[in-house]
């Protein structure tokens, strides 16, 4: 393969996952036509799920909600009434993501405040005023998130090469439903993009810069804690076999804890309230999308959550004994990490798929990469569906006695069978990667266990053979 085969293939994939981040941010602008008609393609957590919540004209109407989304409600009512400002998340209002995120989230508050609002106006300009910074905020969002894909783009091909696997499987990942649909969506494509580079600094053995990949990942979205746990049982193991010297897995322990932790320490100094808010945000949700629905139909039982943590742990204790001897098992156990953090969580919301197709794409065989489109074309179907959950039921509640209601968080809904279908098809998949792991494994240990006893006989005869010559 030539240089410029290679660089070629790279303008290639850059290009396509620039058009990819491009399309994603048209279909999800605030002010760009709702596609088909749909307000799933529309909406966004950049702009509805947060900031335009946050931001509401109508909070000044709502005194109760106002306090309860704000801790600081006062500069809110200044800014509605003419006074420009840079309110801050976690310390001026409720932020429920993590600190990376919520560094780039004021970053990207503050300079579209800053350039729509003028020095001057009154409570009836604010909401115009608003709606245009929304989508100052939501470009700004848009760029960090579509660098963050080509770097995916970029580190999947990178892998493709070690591999010796067709550069098309990265054309396959930018070219998923879900990947053009969720990229500018929420935050899990950076996520994605650090835990890559993060393996590829493993695989390298540069173990400092993987610690801090991997660390910030963390730090961005909680779900990599699995994946950071794979990695650190494995460099224990490397010390433990002395493949590893101590020190260098030293800079790999101490980097992962800095940069997975400081961020929270420092926003615990801050904002002691916005921590443990953002950490209880998370821990009382309810079961989005989950596989135990299939168990327990209510998706606001505890007990979902309680599932998790059995079902997750167990499988995070099998995922461990496989070792990372090669680059595939490296990826193959990432994978398997990942999806535990997703598919056997009690939220598994359908934006998170990001967090596991590009290891999908480079970990599976062909046979099981139909398999996974399958499921990201299921996937797709979650926020496809999801608004228009009535409409379908109506249709479908002729026929098949479905009761009509918008109810697309209950396992009756439409909207739950496809994600059921994506989560019975990932499992399937998780459980035979594991399974081919595992086999890898005993025929590993059974050729080491062969190899030892023939050793031990090939001694035994040249020690007798030395003690008859003796005599």
């Amino acid at each position: 393969m030539s240089y410029r085969t290679i660089d070629r293939r790279y303008v290639l994939i850059i290009v396509c996952s620039i058009i990819i981040a491009i399309a994603s941010t048209y279909i999800h602008h605030p002010s760009t036509p709702v596609l088909l008609g749909n307000w799933g393609f529309k909406y966004s957590d950049i702009v509805h799920g947060v900031f335009l919540d946050r931001f509401s004209p109508d909070l000044i109407n709502k005194k109760d909600e106002l306090e309860q989304k704000w801790y600081n409600p006062e500069l809110y009512l200044a800014l509605v009434n003419g006074t420009k400002s840079c309110p801050i998340p976690y310390i001026d209002y409720r932020f429920e993501y993590p600190p990376i995120v919520g560094i780039l989230w004021g970053v990207s508050t503050c300079i579209a405040i800053q350039l729509v609002f003028p020095q001057h106006y009154t409570e009836y300009d604010y909401s115009t005023y608003i709606e245009k910074a929304a989508e100052v905020h939501f470009i700004i969002q848009s760029v960090f998130l579509g660098t963050a894909l080509v770097f995916t783009a970029i580190y999947m091909y990178r892998f493709a090469v070690l591999l010796r696997l067709s550069h098309w499987r990265v054309i396959i990942f930018l070219l998923l439903p879900s990947t053009l649909l969720y990229t500018v969506y929420n935050w899990d494509i950076i996520t994605v993009a650090l835990i890559l580079i993060a393996i590829y600094y493993f695989f390298k053995e540069k173990y400092l810069y993987s610690g801090l990949l991997l660390g910030l990942a963390i730090s961005t979205k909680l779900l990599p804690l699995v994946l950071a746990l794979v990695l650190s049982y494995e460099v224990i193991q490397r010390i433990l076999r002395k493949k590893l010297v101590s020190n260098t897995a030293l800079k790999f322990f101490l980097s992962l804890i800095i940069t997975a932790g400081l961020p929270f320490v420092v926003l615990g100094f801050l904002s002691y309230k916005g921590l443990l808010d953002m950490f209880q945000h998370h821990a009382e949700w309810y079961c989005e999308n989950c596989l135990y629905l299939l168990l327990n139909p209510d998706p606001w039982s505890p007990l979902h959550r309680i599932l998790a943590m059995i079902i997750g742990g167990s499988t995070v204790m099998l995922t461990l004994i496989i070792p990372l001897k090669n680059l595939q098992n490296i990826l193959r156990s990432s994978f398997l990490a990942m999806l535990i953090s997703t598919l056997f969580n009690y939220v598994f919301t359908p934006q998170m798929i990001l967090l596991i197709s590009p290891l999908a794409i480079l970990a599976l065989d062909t046979k099981l990469l139909d398999i996974y489109i399958l499921s990201d074309i299921a996937n797709f179907g979650i926020i496809a569906t999801f608004f228009k959950d009535l409409e379908i039921r109506r249709i479908l509640g002729s026929f098949l006695g479905v009761e009509v209601k918008y109810s697309p968080w209950t396992i009756d809904s439409p909207v739950q069978w496809l994600a059921m279908i994506r989560n019975i098809t990932l499992l399937i998949i998780w459980i035979y990667v594991l399974s081919i792991s595992l086999k890898t494994l005993s025929s590993q240990l059974d050729e080491n266990t062969y190899i030892a006893s023939t050793e031990v006989k090939v001694y035994g005869k040249s020690e007798n053979h030395d003690i008859h010559k003796g005599s």
